[in-house]
């Protein structure tokens, strides 16, 4: 962030540039290879504070010069200074459940977390052994959310590792099981049985917000098979990105739209394992190409309803679930690959790939899958 005194001092003599960058597309619903801002930052009605951005551009304070979409987050001012719907967030790590397989000898289901560099800084114990934690994310107030993939539960991990059940699903809720599961910023939780998506409250009552059909028999009514969720903090709105490629997003004030649906009967080969949103930069998921082999980062185009790949890698591990740093653009997924379990680095500019967390693979059948970055 450009220093406050240097901007006074110069103000005097010089118009102030307040950072409005040359190319917004990350910001567009389009393709972010494509610039769709046609703004030539001539016109100025309405902004009121002059940085280059009105309310309707996303300007989120138009009253403080030091806060627009353009504008990189102080941590520390406790503004949203890039109106991406967060305040003084900051990339400070990664927490990951680090689950087991082995169904003979079981270790312990733990959290583990690390520092902004891959720095182990401690590993917090689930003091209920029989959770198999699958997604996680942060809780409303202490600790995590998790969802055990075993008994389709949704709880809570407290900081000191004990454990509170939120929600039970049943067969009677679903014959799938419990997968994707947020925080959403209203102040309750997301979760998809994949033929529904959940608002879970922090009492534990919950509703079904969106239904869909999941039958792939019958490939004329076939809708999506949602495997993760994710959310856009600024809007609220609700991301489902579908093992088969499809997405769909669903809000309080227009309801489930369905985007994408895969032609099951002529399938393209893409598998969507895992979605994420980018701060002001749009949905994003880990993609496999099962005709072809290539995995890659995708972005979904809303303009033409296609996943767009926008890095790729050519590392033998298999991608879980990912998550993005909204500031820097890079991308972290949980990946297995052979008895090695990691925190996988992707590099937004040159798709740069290397390990950010790893285990030493003496543990063969303990692995990454959910992941949430610490802000």
């Amino acid at each position: 962030m450009r220093p406050l005194c240097l901007a006074l001092a110069f103000c005097a003599c010089n118009p102030v540039d307040y950072g409005k960058p040359p190319d917004r597309d990350d910001t567009a619903e389009g393709d972010a290879d494509t610039d769709s801002d046609t703004d030539t930052d001539t016109d100025t009605d309405g902004d009121q504070d002059h940085d280059g951005w009105t309310v309707e551009e996303g300007d989120c304070d138009d009253l403080d010069p030091y806060v627009h979409p353009g504008w990189d987050e102080d941590p520390d001012d406790g503004k949203d200074n890039d109106c991406d719907g967060r305040i003084d967030e900051e990339f400070d790590g990664i927490v990951a459940a680090f689950y087991d397989s082995d169904p003979v000898d079981p270790w312990s289901p733990d959290i583990v977390i690390t520092d902004r560099l891959g720095r182990l800084i401690r590993t917090v114990p689930i003091l209920d052994t029989e959770v198999f934690p699958g997604w996680l994310d942060h809780a409303l107030d202490d600790g995590w959310v998790i969802n055990d993939l075993a008994s389709g539960t949704l709880s809570q991990v407290h900081e000191d590792g004990s454990v509170t059940l939120l929600a039970e699903f049943t067969e009677d809720d679903t014959e799938w099981g419990l997968y994707g599961i947020a925080t959403h910023p209203d102040g309750y939780y997301l979760a998809s049985t994949i033929d529904k998506l959940w608002r879970v409250d922090p009492d534990g009552s919950r509703e079904v917000l969106a239904s869909w059909n999941t039958d792939m028999s019958d490939p004329a009514t076939f809708d999506l098979l949602p495997y993760t969720v994710a959310v856009d903090w600024k809007t609220g709105e609700v991301g489902l990105v579908c093992y088969y490629g499809g997405f769909a997003t669903w809000s309080e004030a227009d309801g489930l739209n369905i985007r994408r649906r895969p032609d099951i009967e002529a399938w393209d080969g893409v598998i969507t394992y895992s979605g994420a949103h980018m701060d002001q930069g749009g949905w994003y998921s880990a993609k496999f190409d099962a005709k072809t082999g290539v995995q890659t980062i995708a972005r979904y185009d809303l303009a033409s309803d296609q996943w767009v790949d926008r890095v790729t890698w050519d590392q033998q591990w298999t991608p879980q679930v990912l998550g993005i740093d909204g500031e820097s653009g890079d991308f972290y997924l949980t990946a297995n690959g052979g008895w090695f379990y990691a925190i996988w680095y992707l590099g937004a500019d040159d798709g740069y790939a290397t390990d950010f967390y790893i285990t030493d693979g003496t543990e063969q059948y303990r692995g990454f899958f959910g992941m949430a970055l610490n802000l």
